[in-house]
């Protein structure tokens, strides 16, 4: 299941890549190249490390992807801040699912707080 996860987030970064090719936005560009850097990063880990490994991967992938949920509203139209916000979601609350109790906590106060500036930035 964390493979198969790995590799729909490296299928998304692809994703946002292609988009922000047809959108020509430069500041979105490097971004996009840097978490399709990591999404590959993430997928070779998944596949060639051990357990433990993984599972700390998934929590600063979380962690991140709680910061490129803040990223989104560079997006041009509501409708593609709202798609991506919500494939962000999906992906944090399956690694919500992966991670421990005692990670949770880490990972819930980030989770919040980047609610906190997405709901800042669009007011």
């Amino acid at each position: 299941m964390k493979k198969l996860l790995a590799i729909l987030i490296l299928l998304f970064s692809i994703v946002g890549l292609i988009s922000s090719f047809l959108n020509v936005k430069q500041e979105i560009l490097y971004f996009e190249v840097g978490f399709i850097s990591y999404s590959i990063f993430l997928v070779i880990i998944c596949l060639k490390g051990s357990s433990e490994k993984v599972k700390a991967i998934f929590q600063s992938t979380n962690i991140l992807l709680c910061i490129l949920q803040i990223h989104t509203n560079y997006y041009s139209t509501l409708q593609c801040i709202n798609l991506s916000g919500q494939n962000i979601m999906i992906f944090n609350m399956i690694m919500f699912y992966f991670s421990s109790i005692k990670e949770a906590p880490i990972q819930l106060i980030f989770f919040f707080v980047s609610r906190c500036v997405i709901t800042g930035i669009n007011e």
